[in-house]
């Protein structure tokens, strides 16, 4: 490893994020060298490692829903009818799941090199994230049960 190289170990969302920011540190370092970006050098990521991460949401909240109710901790996050709500929150046309779909279809169209500098992307991403949120871990998380 360089000396200034780091590796990244994020936990949950960083799934998410941490692959991204450790491509922008790469691009940020090879400028420096290249001598088109200020500064002598830049910080490389070397590796990026995920615990617990999030990285197919859907997989995810999926598997969030069924946990809620059905558990090896024999823990009942919410009853029958906030677990059939949130079931269908995921499933429904217009739900998580179609969001979620619709976000990756416009990036694939209108950001497929994953800058972040659509807005229209920005906004159906980042719409689909709230109502995921919101709709499926945001039951679990009012239940108390996770720390």
């Amino acid at each position: 490893m360089a000396s200034n190289a780091m590796q990244a170990n994020p936990r949950h969302s960083g799934g998410h994020f941490a692959p991204a920011i450790a491509a922008i540190l790469n691009n940020q370092a090879s400028r420096c060298k290249r001598g088109t970006a200020g500064g002598s050098s830049g910080l490389l990521v070397d590796s990026v490692g995920i615990i617990n991460g999030y990285i197919d949401v859907v997989t995810q909240y999926t598997h969030n829903v069924e946990f809620a109710v059905n558990n090896t901790y024999g823990i009942q996050a919410y009853d029958e009818s906030v677990a059939t709500a949130t079931s269908a929150s995921l499933a429904e046309p217009g739900g998580c799941v179609d969001q979620v779909a619709g976000c990756q279809r416009l990036q694939l169209q209108y950001d497929p090199a994953n800058r972040g500098t659509n807005q229209s992307v920005n906004e159906a991403c980042l719409s689909a994230f709230v109502f995921c949120e919101s709709a499926i871990d945001g039951p679990y998380m009012a239940s108390g049960v996770s720390v």
